[in-house]
This record gives C-alpha cells, structure tokens and sequence, in this order.
C-alpha cells in the first residue's frame, strides 16, 4: 500500500530540481576549467562519497598536526598539506 493512500493528508515529495550555479568570481573562468581538467582526469571509480571522506580524513589530520604542533614544530608543515588536500 503506497504512503499516499495511508496517509492521505501528506503532501506529495517534490521533484528534484537541481540547483543553478552562479559563477560572479574573478577566478570563475580558471576555476571552470580546473574543475573540468580535474573531472577529465579522475577515475570512473571515484565518486562524491568517496572525496567527503578524504576531505573528513584531512581535516581530521590537520587537527592533529594542531595538536602535535606544540611538541613538533614540523607538525604545523604537515598540517599545511593536510588544509591542501582538504581544499
């Protein structure tokens, strides 16, 4: 039995509509083609899921760096690259 004919007072879900992105940057134009460079480039395997989790393994890292930066002041240069992968 579908959800409307049991509960006949819930509104039927929208259509997904995707959102229009407006690119008004100085950088828009290099920033468009970078990102369609990268997308040519990157492995049919890889998708959006799996890019959250490297830039949550990164932040995570970089706080970490943070952390170790009070005893290893190399720490904060490994937190630099840790900020650059998260980007």
């Amino acid at each position: 039995m579908p959800d409307q004919e049991r509960n006949p007072a819930k509104p039927p879900e929208p259509a997904f509509v995707p959102a229009v992105r407006i690119q008004e940057s100085i950088v828009a134009a290099a920033e468009t083609r970078t990102l369609r460079w990268l997308a040519q480039r990157t492995p049919r395997w890889i998708n959006s899921d799996h890019l959250t989790l490297l830039g949550f393994v990164a932040q995570c890292m970089t706080g970490v760096c943070y952390a170790l930066a009070r005893r290893y002041r190399y720490a904060l240069l490994a937190g630099i690259v840790c900020l650059a992968i998260n980007c």
